[in-house]
């Protein structure tokens, strides 16, 4: 995963925090009335969604932490 996420020019905690599950797990948007698949960093892995957000939480708790 952190190869992947490296390629993907995801290289700091700090980088990790800032994403959305649907940028790790994929999904769908609709563009110009049309449905699209938007390919997920770490799709390849079948992270649930829960487990995207718990990681991306996780740094957002150390990376935010007061």
């Amino acid at each position: 995963m952190l190869v992947t996420l490296g390629e993907q020019k995801i290289l700091t905690l700090e980088d990790f925090a800032d994403l959305a599950s649907d940028e790790l797990t994929g999904g769908y948007d609709i563009v110009k009335g049309e449905r699209i698949k938007i390919q997920g960093f770490l799709e390849d892995f079948a992270l649930s969604k829960d487990e995207a957000d718990e990681l991306i939480m996780s740094a957002r708790n150390i990376i935010y932490k007061d």
